[in-house]
């Protein structure tokens, strides 16, 4: 049959065709079905983003020993569209603010990278506490660039660390379940 199907396709009958595209429309529905890939979470209806973002930043920082004076970021979400490259979100240490962008392509969909993200900009509200540390964060931006940052190396290793803990509290306190 496989012969007669591949002799079919070369002559290029439209019965052979036919067959194959209702045959490739099978396993991509079978695929739909038994793939149940771990981003087809979401954050439970009877909470609001907000309160989703300020119960992981708890935990977040209930994570860290926390050392001299310590002031909370304002965390902030931006659902606004724009093409924001590689930014998911992002730390002002002066203004002592965390903006993520829910709307973020890597975060429609996938909330461990969300709380990567969240994570990340959390660590470096403990690492730039003051002018001192903003300028020496600068300092290694413009020497070593951003990825080898020092300040940016730890913020994603914590931020790795971190991320599936993270997501298993967030499933146990039932802030998030399966779509």
């Amino acid at each position: 049959m496989v012969e007669t199907l591949l002799h079919e396709l070369e002559r290029g009958t439209p019965e052979a065709w036919g067959f194959l595209i209702v045959v490739a429309a099978i396993i991509y529905f079978l695929l739909q079905i038994f793939d149940s890939p771990e981003d087809e979470w979401i954050i439970n209806s009877a909470i609001s983003n907000k309160k989703f973002v300020e119960y992981c930043t708890d935990w977040i920082l209930s994570q860290y020993k926390i050392t001299g004076s310590y002031r909370r970021p304002c965390i902030l979400i931006s659902y606004k569209r724009k093409n924001l490259g590689k930014v998911m979100g992002t730390f002002n240490p002066i203004t002592r603010t965390v903006i993520l962008y829910w709307r973020h392509p890597n975060h429609q969909n996938n909330l461990k990278e969300l709380l990567n993200t969240l994570i990340h900009e959390i660590r470096h509200s403990l690492d730039l506490r003051n002018s001192q540390s903003n300028k020496l964060y600068n300092s290694q931006t413009e020497q070593k660039g951003y990825f080898n940052n020092e300040y940016e190396v730890v913020a994603r290793k914590d931020a790795d660390a971190l991320q599936d803990k993270l997501f298993d509290w967030a499933v146990s306190k039932h802030l998030i379940c399966k779509k």
